[in-house]
């Protein structure tokens, strides 16, 4: 059963947030832990208060396949690896 047009539309704005977020980091590294606060900022809605890591990991997951970031390497957590991403050829035009 596909999503509710609803979730697609929600998904899309974070994505389009995460990805201000991203040029606006410019060729430094990060984490999806690392951009939250900076998403929240810049999403400028009720869902700022719903955004979590894994929210902002798939949204980077999209950026990735669609070639805006790509992943570095990784950190070690406590319980899971972190990827470490940056973008890539992305101005600020």
């Amino acid at each position: 059963m596909p999503d509710a047009s609803y979730i697609i539309e929600r998904r899309r704005r974070i994505r389009k947030a995460t990805e201000k977020v991203v040029i606006k980091k410019g060729s430094k590294e990060f984490t999806a832990r690392d951009i939250i606060s900076s998403v929240r900022k810049e999403l400028w809605s009720y869902e700022r208060w719903n955004i979590s890591t894994q929210r902002i990991a798939q949204a980077l997951r999209q950026l990735y396949l669609e070639g805006v970031v790509e992943k570095v390497g990784s950190e070690d957590r406590k319980r899971y690896p972190a990827t470490v991403y940056r973008a890539v050829g992305v101005s600020l035009e």
